[in-house]
């Protein structure tokens, strides 16, 4: 949508096919990180209405001013400019500033942070599937290797094999930095708060990503021991921002914005410090680094007041409109069986039997199940929380659970 030629494809250079391929597959990653974030409430037709604004207008403007040859942040003062080779801005931090603006303006799942049907803690909303989780990081990790390397654009001198293969070489450090840092990092804050914790796997897994993103913007141009400390800060970067958006009660189901905006910022300003052989710990009496540092800044600013600005403005247009999140009802029952008609799981909830008869809900089949269990336990039905229902899984807190 957004420029004036080649629209549609029209008179693009067949030359152009495989440029144009590679920023399609940075505008659809661009433009998944939000899912994450507003999953389990947020209706399809709000998705499918911001892909399209964020695929077409805000992502492609962004591309433009940093990787176009006349683009104002690539060329920054004639001599050095914004440098992010393989997006660690103009696609990770332009897709987590959206997933942020978004987590906010749609407000928390039900009971997650606020009193629902009786609970008068915070719930421990689980994810369905642990395997699932662990083969998406590993299809990620794998995807990240492609996804770094194509930004090389080109195999035509004979430099251009090893830019792509330190790319990819820089990309494993970060990441295996990132996942052992978080690894440890998780067990011992555990440790500290409620012994002997836990070695947690989702943390690992989501720091590894964080240590993929933040290394995008210089993986062509750090030493292996630089991609090493900005895997291990992206992955205190990544828990911290969990950390924050928690005690900010924003609901980020799949702590989008920390491991996307929070990483991806990170690796932005790590570019001009860690560069090879130029970078500010080289050259630190050099204006040149220092005003490439200043470029970064200018950059990250400007990326995240364009997709923030646009994002807040649709969807606050979206939810004004009633067109964002499902209704209560909607929610607590499973947007794959309200929204697609097509349940994901075997549970059926609602409707009508073949004898016409009208099934329980899903908040009256859950409290059903929770007061049969209540009896076989020996505990009284009105101390039981009431239920909490994620695509199939049923679990209340404990006394003894986390609470954050």
């Amino acid at each position: 949508m957004a420029g004036n030629r080649n629209f549609a494809g029209e008179g693009l250079d067949p030359s152009k096919y495989s440029f144009w391929f590679h920023q399609y597959t940075y505008a659809a990653t661009c433009t998944t990180i939000v899912s994450g974030a507003v999953a389990e409430r947020c209706r399809l037709v709000a998705y499918v209405v911001y892909s399209f604004v964020m695929a077409g207008f805000i992502y492609p403007v962004i591309t433009h001013w940093a990787w176009d040859p006349a683009g104002w942040l690539r060329n920054g003062d004639g001599t050095i400019g914004f440098q992010d080779f393989a997006g660690s801005g103009v696609v990770h931090v332009t897709g987590g500033t959206a997933a942020l603006v978004a987590a906010i303006i749609l407000k928390p799942r039900l009971g997650r942070y606020k009193d629902y049907y009786g609970i008068k803690r915070v719930p421990i909303i689980t994810g369905h599937s642990v395997p699932l989780f662990t083969l998406g990081g590993f299809i990620i990790s794998l995807g990240f290797l492609s996804f770094c390397a194509s930004a090389t654009r080109a195999m035509l001198n004979p430099t251009d094999g090893i830019v792509a293969s330190n790319a990819m070489r820089n990309t494993v450090i970060s990441a295996c930095f990132a996942s052992v840092t978080a690894f440890f990092t998780n067990k011992i804050v555990g440790i500290i708060k409620d012994p002997p914790g836990k070695w947690s796997l989702r943390v690992t897994i989501n720091a590894t990503t964080a240590g993929m993103v933040a290394v995008c913007a210089g993986c062509d141009q750090i030493y292996d021991w630089g991609a090493a400390i900005i895997g291990t800060i992206a992955a205190l970067a990544f828990i911290f921002y969990s950390w924050l958006l928690r005690k900010m009660k924003v609901d980020d189901v799949t702590d989008a914005a920390p491991v996307f905006l929070g990483a991806g910022l990170w690796g932005l300003i790590a570019q001009p410090f860690l560069k090879r052989d130029t970078g500010i710990i080289f050259t630190s009496n050099q204006r040149e680094a220092w005003l490439g540092l200043a470029w970064q800044i200018a950059g990250a600013v400007s990326i995240m007041v364009w997709a923030g600005g646009l994002s807040a403005i649709l969807f606050g247009l979206l939810s004004s409109m009633k067109l964002l999140r499902v209704s209560e009802e909607q929610e607590m029952e499973g947007l794959d069986k309200v929204e697609q008609g097509e349940p994901a799981y075997v549970f059926d909830f609602g409707g009508e039997d073949q004898k016409g008869k009208k099934k329980k809900t899903a908040i009256e089949s859950t409290a059903t199940s929770l007061s049969a269990l209540s009896t076989l336990s020996g505990t009284a039905q009105s101390d039981q929380p009431k239920p909490y229902l994620r695509t199939g899984i049923l679990k209340a807190p404990s006394t003894s659970e986390s609470l954050v």
